[in-house]
């Protein structure tokens, strides 16, 4: 019996596939829940006829007047959306590993590019779509459009620290004290601690476990 192939994330025409659901009454193999992007409206297909490309878009939109997802997808609110698709549920895809295998999700509401786009909003030009809390997944109330630097700023590798009541990256204290990063970076290494690794100057090592400005 040969193993069963996952096509979750993966696009046969104008089908993007979900998930795996029974199958209806009556059909034999096995059953995809598949989005149309056509229309945004989803439909039941064999997992057979979307690989031998017996059917590429639901009916209303396989053989359209005009296609109205033409200018759709150039926007950048469809790329950002497509993109957040394909790093959630296709395993395929060089970001799953920081997303849809550490377990963040996307909103059933948010299958639908409509429904994302009333949401969200216009992309504000060189905007990206950012998460504001790391821990959670792509919803209403925790997304928001930022900048690449400040997207940059929020992932998760990024180290906070902690400084006169405020925690912000490495490379935030860098820019708001004028401090070179590096030279921040070398003194935590050195076991600097941070209220002292982020003054101007040179630190040294008193000897009795205390770090001094020189």
């Amino acid at each position: 019996m040969r193993a069963l192939v996952d096509l979750s994330g993966r696009t046969f025409g104008k089908w993007l596939v979900l998930r795996r659901v029974p199958n209806p009454r009556g059909k034999r193999g096995t059953s995809w829940q598949c989005l149309c992007q056509g229309c945004n409206r989803k439909f039941i297909r064999l997992g057979e006829s979307l690989k031998q490309g017996q059917t590429h878009a639901c009916r209303s939109c396989a053989h359209p007047r005009t296609d109205p997802e033409i200018w759709v997808s150039l926007t950048s609110e469809y790329k950002r959306w497509r993109a957040m698709i394909r790093r959630t549920i296709n395993p395929a895809d060089k970001d799953y590993a920081d997303y849809g295998a550490r377990g963040i999700k996307i909103c059933r509401r948010w299958l639908v590019f409509d429904n994302f786009l009333a949401d969200m909003g216009r992309c504000p030009p060189g905007m990206w779509l950012e998460r504001i809390d790391n821990s959670r997944g792509y919803e209403p109330k925790n997304c928001r459009w930022t900048t690449p630097k400040a997207n940059n700023r929020n992932k998760r590798s990024n180290r906070l620290i902690e400084f006169q009541g405020i925690k912000l990256p490495l490379r935030a204290w860098a820019e708001k004290l004028h401090i070179n990063r590096t030279v921040i970076e070398r003194r935590l290494k050195r076991g600097v601690p941070a209220h002292m690794a982020l003054r101007k100057g040179c630190m040294s090592n008193s000897g009795d476990g205390t770090w001094r400005k020189t």
